[in-house]
């Protein structure tokens, strides 16, 4: 609007420059006109030979006079010719009154001539009156024009304005498409962006639809996880009047098999406990499954009794034991069930099922274990793996295998690393994962530590290879614990044979709790031929501070550090970086949960020290022989 203000100014002050300059025009033309007449009328006079009305009015006629007055000087009554008029022209007010009369004497008489102002206007005026006419009009449909431009242009920046205010609701105002001019490309610019944004908005829509699914399912299995698990159950547990069964399915030996066999063998044992539990599913009762965990399944069953669970469970059981001899394994896993009714909590639910199922591993392999009502409020049932750890401690229910770590350098073992298994009185194996940490719960941890650790030895010395190292994995409420510490020390310094063939491993965890306590012990260790491999390495923020405090032999490295090297550029970046401090350290770096030939040949490449895993080496029996009589 303010352009058309000043474009409106600017055709007003020309049109009254047009005005100006044509006034200025006709005034000069009617001056020089009149100056030659009045000189021509003068001459005239002069050589008229008589001032009376008969001689002087011809001449009068001859020019454009409009009056004029003659008589001797004094005479009170001199002689007219005409009368004056004053001028009507609308340009008068250029003439000079003045400037019209001419006075004069001749022959003794005075002499007053006026002469007819509109004559000269009309005769100078008329040639000039188009032109003026022409600019006006020009000017008028300019002005007319530049208003319309302007109010358009306003309506045009009312339109922006609006679609500015109303991009973010991607809802533009449909005259957004009709502006034309200079803002037109603004315009385009908007309704450009609003189309990306749309788009955008689309896509995000779409990938936000596609992870809150992700979000809500486990990949591997396509099963709701914990999250989906939780908001249901809430909804189910907030109705009253909803009762059922919470079933659970616990993958005992998933770490197992991916140590032994491979991250893909334990991706396809979880696929199959997948698809048993998928099978319970008999068109007529409802049956909501979840992958609660790394190794937990759930299955909630409304309106089942305790006897239709418990039948569903022998099914799984069975299904538990065919995929157990497909792995390889004793066992798949075990199974635990509780009832569940609108008041339940789901924390106290998840603590009844966790206690079932630690009663069913109690029982042996691929058991099955309902946590009946009343006895779900105690969990008493727990007290009985108490039972089964001092049975394993007292009757030395362990058998060793071992995993050699290879040496990519000479291909040979820097050593080996022994695999502890546990049996119950049946001879059945227990979950050794899930047995350490009932040990933990039940403050059997160091005793079981100190057991391991003595059949570690007799095992080394007894059926152990002279030629060969072996390692012996401390748990991490042991190592940081003082009594147990100077228990070990005492027993490798009486026994020299360890000198030179055992490693002790400890997780990074661990040595991270008490590390000034750790460092001067492991320099006692040192002194002993004894050599320390830090495990796990690389899951903590003061992990690379750790080695230069403690100086271990060996670190291992975190087994997700291994999965799909050969395609991430971070974990290979982080064992570059590991290998330049190991090197000036004068440390030797394993890999670990080796799968796959690109792991191999990528661990090669950045000259790791040595290699762990199924590809490289399988775990074997230690070929145990009966001890002597004296040192059982």
């Amino acid at each position: 609007m303010i352009s058309s203000r000043f474009a409106i100014a600017l055709l007003i002050i020309f049109q009254l420059t047009v005005i100006a300059c044509g006034g200025f025009l006709l005034s000069m033309q009617v001056t020089q006109q009149l100056q030659d007449d009045q000189q021509a009328l003068l001459s005239q006079l002069t050589n008229s030979p008589s001032t009376d009305k008969a001689t002087l009015t011809p001449l009068f006629n001859r020019l454009p006079v409009q009056f004029a007055r003659i008589g001797s000087v004094g005479e009170q009554t001199p002689w007219n010719y005409r009368s004056y008029q004053a001028p009507t022209h609308p340009l008068a007010a250029l003439l000079d009154a003045a400037q019209l009369q001419q006075q004069t004497k001749v022959q003794q008489q005075s002499v007053t001539v006026g002469f007819d102002g509109d004559y000269y206007l009309n005769r100078f005026g008329k040639p000039m009156l188009p032109i003026l006419l022409g600019t006006s009009l020009i000017n008028l449909l300019l002005a007319v024009l530049v208003i319309i431009q302007g109010r358009r242009q306003q309506r045009n920046l009312t339109t922006l304005e609006l679609a500015g205010l109303q991009l973010s609701s991607l809802d533009l105002p449909g005259g957004l498409q009709t502006i034309t001019g200079p803002f037109s490309a603004l315009a385009a610019n908007l309704i450009s962006t609003r189309d990306k944004l749309k788009l955008q908005v689309q896509q995000l829509q779409r990938t936000n639809a596609t992870q809150a699914l992700e979000a809500m399912n486990d990949p591997l299995t396509q099963l709701p996880n914990r999250t989906q698990f939780n908001t249901e159950m809430e909804e189910l547990l907030s109705k009253p009047g909803n009762i059922g069964q919470l079933l659970m399915v616990r993958a005992s030996v998933l770490e197992e098999i991916n140590s032994r066999q491979g991250k893909l063998a334990g991706d396809s044992y979880l696929i199959n406990i997948a698809k048993a539990l998928k099978g319970l599913s008999d068109g007529q009762h409802q049956v909501h499954l979840y992958r609660y965990g790394g190794s937990d399944f759930i299955a909630a069953l409304p309106n089942r009794s305790m006897a239709d669970v418990n039948a569903i469970m022998e099914q799984l059981s069975k299904q538990l034991t065919d995929i157990a001899q497909r792995v390889e394994f004793d066992s798949a896993g075990y199974i635990g069930a509780v009832s569940y009714s609108h008041h339940d909590r789901i924390s106290q639910l998840l603590m009844q099922l966790d206690t079932a199922i630690s009663i069913a591993q109690s029982e042996g392999p691929n058991r099955h274990y309902q946590l009946a009502p009343e006895s779900a409020e105690f969990e008493l049932e727990t007290d009985r793996w108490a039972q089964v750890i001092d049975d394993v401690i007292s009757n030395t229910r362990i058998e060793f295998t071992y995993q050699s770590v290879i040496s990519l350098t000479e291909n040979t073992p820097f050593y080996r690393e022994l695999l502890a298994r546990f049996t119950n009185k049946d001879g059945n194996p227990l979950p050794t994962q899930i047995l350490f940490a009932m040990a933990n719960r039940h403050d059997r941890a160091i005793e079981l530590d100190k057991l391991l650790f003595t059949q570690a030895v007799r095992e080394i010395i007894h059926h152990g290879e002279a030629d060969q190292s072996y390692g012996f994995n401390i748990s991490s409420h042991s190592v940081n614990d003082p009594e147990f510490l100077g228990w070990l020390e005492e027993r490798i310094t009486r026994t020299p044979e360890l000198s030179g063939r055992l490693v002790l491993e400890i997780n990074e965890h661990a040595i991270n709790i008490k590390p000034q306590m750790l460092n001067q012990w492991i320099a006692r260790i040192h002194q002993h031929g004894v050599r320390i491999a830090v495990e796990r390495f690389g899951n903590s923020l003061s992990s690379f501070k750790s080695l230069q405090l403690l100086r271990p032999d060996y670190v291992k490295l975190d087994p997700c550090f291994s999965k799909d090297i050969d395609n991430d550029a971070n974990n290979r970046f982080f064992v570059k970086m590991l290998l330049d401090i190991a090197v000036r350290l004068e440390i030797r770096v394993i890999a670990t949960h080796i799968e796959q030939y690109e792991e191999r040949i990528t661990m090669e490449a950045l000259r790791v020290d040595g290699v762990q895993g199924h590809l490289v080496a399988s775990p074997q029996p230690m070929n145990a022989k009966p001890l002597p009589a004296d040192l059982r």
